[in-house]
């Protein structure tokens, strides 16, 4: 006879049956994947977490070797996210907090020693990350030259600690540099600096060689040129420019000289020309000392002067007759004075001071008998 079995017996292999077949789909199941997002950086990085559950019948078993070969990938992959998180690079800004475009930072200062230990600049900065910022220069010249004192995590001021000559050099080229300490060693943001160096009137003028005594004729025509001078002044501009004046005559009581003679400058040469501008006459006097100077043409209670002496001597010429010096208004003569007898004796000069040149003497009228 055969035995039917109940309806609730049928139920529960059938329930069995399911259950058995949910358990194969979980174990055939994908491993999940969990995607985290870092917000800061902007990187995505994909962290997959190999998760199986297993079920045996009435309960559920973990592997525990699987589960920690999965945390070791966690771990593993969030170091790597970590170690490679990309540090953002700070900039150089402007004094108006704009980020700063231009390529080269200008800065003038003046020569000497009215910049030295002054403020010749501000320097501003900003890093995305906060880091504190530090403000340097590179090179030895850089170092000699300027001194960078931090006020803040992200602001400097420059100074001068040298002092400079623009006659020795007008301008330098230094590299400016800015790290948040996590650009690696060595590794910096730079911008060049250019260092102008203007002039300020430090120099006189300078001659250039030039006749220190002159022999002039007395006959010499007004407008005659006697010399040419020249001045070199080293600073620039107006400061450079150099004209030319002639002084009052050294030790000369009734000053012929400043009348006698005049001194023209010449534009654009920085020469000055010598020229006689009255009659000489050397009996009425034979030697000149002249003062030149050469000025600046800055303003003028600041110009620089240099002074060249030079000393003219008249040459005298055959221009004045011979002066008689001894000779008797009246001379008597016995009419017993023999021929070739002693009748007169006068005596001449030169008129020419420095020519004295023979004199002779012969009666030009009354010399019958004579």
């Amino acid at each position: 006879m055969k035995t039917f079995s109940s309806s609730s017996s049928v139920s529960r292999r059938f329930e069995r049956e399911k259950d058995n077949r949910e358990l194969e789909l979980r174990r055939r199941k994908c491993c999940r994947s969990t995607i985290i997002n870092n917000d800061h950086n902007h990187h995505h990085s994909i962290i997959k977490s190999y998760h199986c559950n297993c079920h045996h019948h009435h309960h559920h078993n973990v592997n525990k070797s699987q589960l920690l070969l999965t945390i070791i990938i966690i771990i593993e992959i969030l170091n790597g996210v970590w170690a490679t998180r990309t540090n953002l690079s700070p900039r150089f800004k402007s004094d108006n907090n704009d980020f700063d475009t231009q390529s080269e930072i200008i800065v003038r200062v003046k020569e000497g020693a009215s910049s030295l230990n002054k403020e010749i600049y501000h320097l501003y900065g900003e890093d995305p990350d906060n880091d504190p910022l530090t403000f340097g220069v590179l090179g030895t010249l850089g170092k000699d030259l300027l001194r960078i004192e931090s006020l803040s995590n992200n602001e400097a001021k420059v100074y001068l600690k040298k002092e400079l000559d623009r006659e020795i050099q007008d301008s330098y080229t230094l590299v400016l540099t800015l790290t948040d300490g996590k650009l690696g060693k060595g590794n910096y943001i730079t911008k060049s600096l250019l260092l102008i160096v203007e002039d300020i009137n430090d120099n006189a003028p300078i001659f250039r060689p030039f006749r220190t005594a002159i022999l002039v004729k007395e006959n010499a025509k007004p407008g005659t040129l006697i010399e040419t001078f020249e001045a070199f002044d080293s600073d620039e501009g107006r400061f450079g420019q150099v004209f030319y004046q002639l002084d009052d005559e050294i030790h000369d009581t009734n000053s012929l000289g400043s009348n006698m003679f005049s001194i023209q400058t010449v534009d654009g040469m920085c020469k000055g020309i010598l020229r006689l501008s009255g009659q000489l006459d050397y009996e009425r006097k034979s030697l000149y000392q002249l003062r030149i100077l050469a000025i600046d043409r800055a303003m003028e209670d600041s110009r620089k002067t240099s002074t060249a002496a030079i000393v003219i001597q008249v040459e005298d010429v055959d221009d004045q007759p011979p002066i008689f010096t001894s000779i008797p208004s009246i001379t008597r003569i016995s009419e017993d004075t023999p021929i070739g007898g002693h009748v007169l004796q006068v005596t001449a000069i030169d008129g020419d001071k420095g020519v004295n040149n023979p004199i002779t003497y012969r009666i030009i009228k009354g010399g019958n008998g004579l």
